[in-house]
């Protein structure tokens, strides 16, 4: 895995300086390096997130577009749950052993193919799509797993989309 700073002298993003000057301030404080550079004012949060993206190798989203209802998701996952955490499904994908759906493109209106009163036993066979802002932050994801039963995929957003979209359910 490349370190964050590599990636970003790399793509010419910062400077040798500015990564010296983060690094100096990393030793005294007790803060992740991306965070550092984004409240120095060297990269942006868009441009941290596509860095760790890359570094983690994870897909990126800048907009996230759902295809869960807002009633199904909020029946298999607590609202508050999301809010505490700045983590969001926003995308399911049936497994192929269930054979409803092959890939993402086929996906249909979510809710219009579910059985009726399938809550989240529905969801044990396939994979959530999840939008996250940090992907240090496991401990959410894990839960998120065994509460579902689902396999997840993280994908980095920024977490003013995630929340956005979070207060709107």
């Amino acid at each position: 895995m490349q370190l964050l700073g590599k990636i970003l002298l790399s793509k010419e993003i910062i400077s040798e300086e500015q990564l010296e000057s983060a690094l100096s301030a990393q030793k005294t404080k007790n803060e992740l390096l991306g965070n550092i550079l984004v409240r120095l004012g060297y990269i942006d949060i868009r441009i941290l997130l596509k860095s760790l993206a890359e570094q983690f190798d994870l897909p990126y989203l800048d907009s996230i577009k759902m295809s869960i209802s807002s009633e199904e998701l909020v029946k298999t996952v607590p609202l508050n749950f999301l809010k505490k955490n700045n983590i969001l499904p926003y995308h399911f994908e049936a497994s192929k052993a269930t054979g409803r759906y092959q890939t993402s493109k086929q996906l249909p209106d979510f809710q219009k193919d579910l059985p009726p009163n399938a809550g989240s036993r529905y969801l044990k066979e396939g994979t959530f799509f999840v939008a996250v802002s940090d992907p240090l932050n496991t401990e959410p994801i894990d839960d998120l797993q065994s509460l579902t039963g689902c396999d997840i995929l993280q994908v980095l957003s920024p977490p003013d989309e995630i929340i956005k979209i979070i207060h709107s359910l």
